[in-house]
């Protein structure tokens, strides 16, 4: 394989991780936005002034968290799109991505072409297509626990949406004898 379509192949590989280590950090952030969201709204209530005797201006209003109804709305949705994600990640992938990891560890008898032709090019842009798409639905779990943290003004809420959206980026994170797979199969 000359240097340039190995460097190439190797940029696929490093562009994949990079795009899916952004999507996991996500989770991270969205913890702690809602933590500091929460902890400020939290310190201004704290120090509101008590209201001024004989002044005209109305007490603020308590707003009351959604019941459980919502949680389970949002619960559901959040399977429904785990669930998703999984169907539409099998029907988006090329062929030749569905390399395991017993495979991986054993290596491939099988040469990698000597030049990426347009077919293995499209089959690594598929690749990519799927990968952001699959990943995106992923961390849309991580938004319904983001939504219900900040309506409930409590990170408990986010953090059993947040952790399942982190295991499932996990589980699809790319490897280099899926891309090497894809090219191969693409011939």
């Amino acid at each position: 394989m000359p240097p340039a379509d190995r460097n190439s192949l190797r940029a696929s590989i490093v562009t994949l991780r990079i795009l899916h280590g952004a999507m996991c950090a996500t989770i991270g952030i969205y913890l702690l936005m809602l933590f500091m969201v929460i902890n400020s709204q939290q310190a201004a209530e704290r120090n509101l002034a008590p209201p001024v005797e004989g002044a005209s201006t109305p007490a603020p209003i308590k707003q009351e968290p959604p019941g459980d109804v919502l949680t389970i709305v949002f619960a559901a949705m959040a399977a429904i799109s785990s669930v998703g994600l999984l169907v539409v990640r099998s029907k988006l992938m090329p062929k030749g991505a569905d390399v395991g990891r017993t495979e991986a560890l054993a290596g491939s008898s099988a040469a990698l072409p000597d030049q990426l032709g347009p077919a293995a090019k499209r089959a690594l842009a598929r690749l990519f297509t799927a990968s952001i798409f699959a990943w995106a639905l992923a961390e849309s779990v991580a938004v319904f626990g983001l939504i219900l943290g900040f309506l409930h003004r409590d990170v408990a809420h986010y953090l059993p949406f947040g952790g399942c959206a982190l295991l499932l980026l996990l589980v699809m994170t790319p490897r280099r004898a899926q891309v090497e797979g894809v090219v191969r199969a693409a011939g």
